[in-house]
């Protein structure tokens, strides 16, 4: 990875629908070669998706929330499969220290919440605990590493 792929994944990075051209314009390199370069960098695992940043509120999920979840040591795996499946949470870490699951979620409201930790967390296998956190304001949130 030379000085050039970098440039290319800041400017992904900052808007994954730059066109080839636009970005040759800016590494001064042929539209060809970006387009190549791309592919190159995808394929090695560098760049592993091309997506957007939806804003929350506009779509009715208002509350974001950091979950600690505590696990069974045997069933770490299986709650981070079924926490990573559902629908309003994006982002599933282990963690280290008590066998615990990071989990960052979104849902429309405190109630909302109250039936996802209750209904739905501690009622898959292995939970012990479920500690919440609601995300109050968001000084910076960047979800791609800045290279």
């Amino acid at each position: 990875m030379d000085d050039i792929d970098l440039k290319i994944c800041r400017i992904l990075s900052d808007n994954c629908r730059a066109s080839f051209a636009e970005i040759a314009r800016e590494v001064h390199i042929s539209r060809m070669a970006v387009r190549e370069r791309v592919m190159n960098l995808y394929k090695k695992g560098v760049i592993q998706k091309f997506t957007i940043l939806i804003d929350s509120k506009k779509v009715g999920l208002d509350v974001a929330v950091f979950l600690l979840v505590k696990v069974k040591p045997q069933e770490l795996d299986n709650v981070a499969k079924i926490l990573s499946d559902h629908p309003n949470v994006v982002i599933v870490y282990a963690t280290t220290g008590l066998n615990a699951l990071h989990v960052h979620a979104f849902v429309k409201d405190t109630t909302a919440l109250e039936k996802f930790i209750h209904n739905e967390i501690y009622t898959i296998p292995g939970v012990v605990e479920v500690e919440s956190n609601i995300l109050l304001k968001r000084y910076k949130s960047e979800r791609s590493m800045l290279v």
